[in-house]
């Protein structure tokens, strides 16, 4: 596996080779050379504006240290033990859902989707490449290649692998992304196109935890390979392709004047009323075998629906398009008074479970999106949007939202939004199907939420408050009993946090605090408070050459009612279950940067050399021991 992985960083590095040679119709002196910074004439561009454009800076070392998927979250979470397995979110917050889902969202961190899809006018073309491992069988590779094909046009390509053995039995786990994109502008302005492929996979050895006995120090084994696991033999892969085309229809024509020396393309007159063209075809499988259950049956209580094996297969493809009207113009400016589009949405999903269920769903819906910036008061922006669907199974589903951000110099910048949403639940919570036999047939209603936030940033002081409140109704979730269960009563959640970053010198420390009270029903496993806290040094040595960091992070968990986990439904477990309180989780970090190599060691875990026994985030599934890992992140350029 090792060699392996070698070997496609060396493949990558070849071919990235290839792709950012000199483009000899745009000669530049040496001299140029050495003075441009990294992706210095680089933009990034959006799929959804298509007049927006944010030059792409120089890369910074605190994202390298951050390399964990669970914080594409934009909260704290923790896996299941290791890399590469579920994840379980430790703090509360609203999902946009779009349209008919399947209800599984525990390895939503670790897909790409062509919504987040990056394409980049890249003049200078550039490479990305990025290594880490911490032992010879947990590794993950990142490669990211963009270089334009044309004046007019660019190409990019992501590729992610992550490859892991697991700390204990039963826990490996593979997963690879895959995406390649390319975009075209008209000379003329008035057509666009953007266009990307996405493919994820996905496959886990799911071992169910360690045994109940072992658990929270009952036992003490000198191996952590040595302590047994719940299931030997259960195994989940997934596979997710997604092919995009959104294409930008404008009646007036576009003078475009394009700078020699920075090779930027300006637009003299922004691009007028016209149409947007979205389409999207989705194909993803989802299956989970376990072969062997003949000491399972415990653990997998009244979802035996085999004395043989279990096994749990759907399938879900879906053909969506979108049409938008565009009256406003997307103006390069910000005098834009008011902007705002009309879209119309008609979706085909085929929905296939175990080879017995095949359903044709379709759904329609409507959308109006607005942004508004007033005259009298410069600073302040208003977004909202509006989505109705009106036929198909998800007819009266909606969801509204707004938010305002104001900035006051001198004093804070203000943020602050609300959401209202009406769901149906996902197919697989109205019925599931296990070896050919439903487990159950729901009949849940529509679930409906509110979600309030406000915050207050003061940058200059590194200070940011904030404040959010969610009302839940009608949720589902799993019980101790492996019932799935829609609550009666409403849920309110109370969420306050803050960070503030100081700094004395070259020291930094930084320091983050969440707060949450959850009342009414108990339809999530949360904790009420984590706090990081995030020490260290940076600097920079040798006459400049070398920016350097070294430091400390700390995370706290308090003892909390936890979840569990069902492998076989890809569930959390809303339980009971109290997880003792566990020492924080201590990271040790050094990261170094020399023009554009990059490079990292990193001690996680460390506190665990201090304690014999397993500690715990999650129910029945410990945390990973003291490890180092070490990594090496290059940008190459023209």
């Amino acid at each position: 596996m090792r060699l392996r992985s070698l070997v496609v960083l060396v493949f990558c590095c070849v071919v990235s080779a290839l792709l950012a040679q000199e483009d000899t119709s745009r000669v530049r002196s040496q001299a140029e050379l050495i003075t441009i910074p990294d992706s210095a004439y680089t933009l990034l561009l959006s799929r959804m504006q298509p007049s927006y454009k944010q030059r792409v800076v120089d890369t910074v070392m605190a994202p390298i240290y951050r390399y964990k998927h669970e914080q594409r979250l934009g909260a704290p979470a923790t896996t299941l033990g290791d890399v590469g397995q579920p994840i379980l979110p430790l703090i509360y917050q609203a999902q946009y859902r779009n349209g008919v889902y399947s209800g599984l969202t525990m390895n939503a961190a670790y897909k790409v989707s062509t919504d987040s899809f990056k394409y980049y006018n890249a003049p200078i073309a550039f490479s990305d490449l990025f290594y880490g491992q911490a032992t010879q069988e947990d590794a993950s590779i990142k490669v990211l290649i963009a270089r334009n094909i044309s004046k007019r046009s660019g190409l990019t390509i992501d590729y992610n692998r992550i490859n892991h053995r697991g700390l204990y039995e039963e826990q490996a786990a593979r997963i690879t992304n895959v995406g390649a994109g390319i975009w075209y502008a008209a000379p003329t302005g008035r057509y666009r196109m953007y266009v990307s492929y996405q493919l994820n996979q996905l496959r886990q050895q799911l071992n169910g935890g360690i045994t109940a006995d072992t658990a929270y120090g009952r036992v003490e084994f000198v191996n952590r390979a040595a302590i047994p696991v719940e299931l030997d033999g259960a195994e989940r892969r997934e596979v997710q392709t997604e092919l995009r085309a959104t294409q930008y229809f404008f009646l007036q024509k576009t003078r475009v004047v394009e700078n020699r020396e920075t090779y930027e393309r300006t637009f003299t007159r922004t691009p007028g009323p016209g149409i947007r063209y979205d389409l999207r075809f989705t194909r993803s499988q989802e299956r989970f075998v376990d072969a062997d259950i003949s000491e399972d049956t415990i653990f997998y209580a009244n979802l035996l629906t085999n004395q043989v094996g279990l096994r749990q297969l759907f399938q879900h493809n879906s053909f969506v398009q979108q049409i938008s009207l565009l009256p406003k113009s997307y103006a390069d400016t910000t005098a834009r008074p008011l902007t705002w589009e009309l879209g119309l949405t008609h979706g085909v999903h085929r929905i296939k479970q175990e080879f017995v269920l095949d359903s044709t769903a379709q759904e329609v819906s409507v959308d109006a999106q607005a942004s508004w910036q007033p005259k009298k008061i410069t600073n302040l922006s208003i977004a909202s949007l509006a989505r109705f669907w009106v036929a198909g199974p998800l007819a009266g589903d909606h969801i509204i939202r707004a938010s305002a951000k104001l900035p006051i110099p001198k004093v804070a910048i203000l943020e602050g939004s609300l959401m209202e949403r009406v769901y149906s639940p996902g197919f697989l919570d109205q019925q599931t199907l296990v070896a050919g036999v439903p487990i159950w047939n729901n009949d849940f209603t529509k679930a409906q939420s509110t979600h309030v936030a406000a915050s207050a940033t003061r940058a200059d002081i590194g200070l940011r408050l904030g404040v959010k409140f969610h009302l839940l109704n009608k949720q589902i979730y799993l019980d101790t009993t492996m019932t799935l269960r829609q609550s009666s009563q409403l849920t309110r959640i109370t969420q306050v946090h803050g960070s503030w970053h100081l700094r004395w010198r070259k020291m930094h420390f930084e320091n983050t605090v969440y707060i949450q009270r959850l009342a009414g029903e108990q339809s999530f496993a949360l904790p009420n408070l984590v706090t990081n806290h995030r020490l260290y040094y940076s600097g920079r040595w040798f006459k400049s050459v070398l920016l350097m960091q070294l430091g400390l992070d700390l995370t706290f968990y308090p003892n909390y009612q936890a979840a569990g986990f069902q492998p076989l439904l890809n569930r959390q477990i809303i339980g009971t279950t109290d997880i003792p309180q566990t020492f924080p989780d201590l990271t040790l970090f050094s990261e170094f940067e020399v023009g554009r190599f990059r490079a990292f060691l990193i001690g996680e875990n460390m506190l665990t050399l201090a304690y014999q026994k397993p500690q715990f985030v999650s129910d029945l599934y410990p945390v990973r021991d003291a490890s180092f890992r070490f990594g090496i992140r290059w940008r190459l350029s023209d």
